[in-house]
């Protein structure tokens, strides 16, 4: 998600309409009197909104940065593809007249448990195949892929092993996914280097020290990938240097097996 969102600015530009509407059914600021404000007057919105503290305004923000960051053609396209998967034919759900950030808020608030965080990743997945940091690899062989638990807790391990010679890697996750019935995907997650770090207790408020092993979250945009096909050969890495960021996506088409 982009570091620049600014949550009090999306509370002005936002329609007063899917404001209301996704506070309501996300249950976000309970008891607020939706009366006191105007399309044109926001400030007790934005004074209630100041006057949230700990997990009540940490869940509403981090909904307000994955809006912003679906408020994209990418973005809404991602969530259009995931609806058609649930019978839900999103853009109908909209008016001519209401802009990428009003649909993705709404969005959210009508279809968060449906489709909300599958459409998420691949629209993290199609923004990185855009930019520099996807590498694409030509002539691999159309094959079924290698999706059992086993496959996967190998692929978990190999990729944990390359990037333990940088230092860092020790915890990996890999995660697959098939996008609309026709393109597999692996989402894999590793642990950075270990780092002291301050975080804040939400329930003291108070700062604390610890070492973290920062993570590299597919559901984050601004990550760099590197971009692996396993079929038909085993997988391989290119060496300490090659790797760009700790996001790495796979993606291979279905097929009938080589």
């Amino acid at each position: 998600m982009s570091s620049a969102t600014n949550p009090r600015r999306l509370l002005t530009q936002l329609t007063l309409a899917s404001i209301t509407e996704y506070a309501e059914r996300r249950q976000r600021l309970p008891g607020f009197d939706w009366s006191r404000v105007t399309e044109d007057d926001r400030k007790a919105l934005l004074e209630a909104f100041d006057g949230l503290h700990g997990e009540p305004r940490n869940a509403l923000v981090a909904e307000l940065v994955e809006a912003d960051f679906m408020a994209t053609e990418v973005g809404f396209r991602a969530l259009v593809g995931e609806a058609k998967v649930h019978g839900i034919d999103l853009p109908a759900e909209f008016t001519a007249d209401q802009g990428l950030h009003d649909r993705a808020l709404l969005t959210l608030a009508r279809h968060h448990d449906t489709f909300w965080a599958s459409a998420t990743r691949y629209a993290v997945a199609d923004s990185l195949s855009e930019g520099r940091s996807w590498r694409k690899r030509k002539g691999v062989a159309v094959a079924v892929p290698r999706i059992t638990t086993e496959e996967l807790e190998a692929l978990r391990k190999d990729i944990s092993v390359c990037y333990r010679e940088e230092g860092r890697g020790e915890f990996c996750e890999v995660e697959h996914a098939l996008r609309e019935g026709t393109q597999h995907y692996f989402f894999v997650t590793l642990s950075d280097y270990p780092r002291n770090t301050g975080i804040f207790d939400t329930r003291t408020g108070r700062l604390r020290r610890t070492i973290r092993h920062l993570r590299g979250d597919p559901c984050l945009r601004g990550r760099r990938a590197y971009r692996h096909h396993r079929h038909p050969c085993p997988w391989r890495c290119q060496g300490p240097g090659r790797h760009h960021g700790t996001v790495q996506l796979l993606r291979a088409a279905p097929g009938p097996a080589a």
